[in-house]
């Protein structure tokens, strides 16, 4: 209904302009429209700057009123930087350059493009739609009546975040595709719509105890020692005999405990009984005798 009352209003304009000659029926009727961009001067002119590098086209249809006369026309082109690009040049003259429609689309398969569309007047601009965010494949319209749309088949332009200090679920965004990280069966109850941990894969204190080491301060200690080959040989030793062996030292028996027990005293002038030497008189009376420094001495050396 609003469509048909608009259209017989026009329609009126342009007959009341027509029959009383004191205005141009074009002129009019462009300017019986409610809302859209008109560059009325040749100092205005549109532009459009991109924040990022991509392949960015743009498609604008105007139409130019001149007097009685009016041409129609189209501006497009593909923008591949991150820039400000004049879109649609000024008029010349007093041509009235009336803007029908903007189509701006993202094609690149990638990368998101902010863009802003900007009314240029003798070099300061103002926006008329900012910071449209175009994802790959999404286009924005700006039609005659002035609204705008961002739309396509990719939908809109979108992030994801994670909250809280956990590990994080969202991993990265691709084009148009949000990526998260799964969760395994095996470690959340998904049945239930809740992420709720189950205990049997995570290790508790007293399992820990029971399979692993304690700390002890003495085992602390002696982690911290410089050790050497031969003090590691050591500690593999099985039994005493492995050990003596290692050490290269003289196996236990009877003859040698006794010759410790009996002969090897701490007082060197005290004769030395016969049994430890063998030849039948104690001490220096058989001419055989030995003296305790002497038997010490042998002693250490092996005999």
């Amino acid at each position: 209904m609003n469509t048909m009352i608009r259209t017989y209003t026009l329609l009126a304009i342009v007959i009341a302009a027509l029959w009383s000659g004191t205005a141009s029926a074009m002129e009019q009727f462009m300017i019986s429209k409610e809302s859209g961009i008109v560059l009325d001067a040749s100092t205005k002119s549109l532009k459009l700057t991109t924040n990022a590098s991509g392949t960015v086209n743009y498609v604008i249809s105007y139409t130019d009123v001149t007097g009685q006369t009016i041409e129609y026309g189209t501006s497009n082109g593909t923008i591949s930087t991150a820039t400000t690009t004049t879109v649609l040049a000024a008029p010349s003259g007093f041509t009235k350059r009336w803007v029908a429609s903007v189509n701006v689309v993202n094609s690149h398969a990638s990368t998101s493009v902010t863009v802003t569309l900007l009314l240029d007047v003798s070099g300061t601009t103002y926006p008329i739609r900012s910071n449209v965010v175009l994802a790959p494949g999404d286009d924005f319209q700006l039609p005659v009546d002035g609204t705008a749309a961002v739309g396509g088949g990719s939908g809109e332009s979108n992030t994801a975040s994670n909250l809280g200090g956990g590990l994080p679920n969202f991993s990265t965004k691709t084009g148009v595709d949000l990526r998260f990280n799964s969760f395994d069966a095996a470690d959340f109850d998904l049945a239930s719509n809740l992420i709720s941990i189950d205990g049997t894969k995570w290790l508790t204190i007293s399992a820990g105890s029971a399979a692993y080491q304690p700390l002890d301060s003495d085992l602390t200690s002696i982690a911290a020692l410089s050790t050497t080959a031969h003090g590691r040989g050591l500690l593999d030793d099985v039994d005493a005999a492995a050990s003596r062996t290692s050490i290269n030292a003289q196996a236990a028996s009877s003859e040698l405990d006794n010759l410790i027990n009996n002969c090897v005293l701490d007082n060197d002038s005290t004769p030395i009984p016969d049994s430890c030497v063998g030849d039948g008189v104690d001490g220096g009376g058989g001419g055989g005798g030995i003296s305790y420094a002497e038997a010490s001495a042998a002693v250490l050396a092996g005999f």
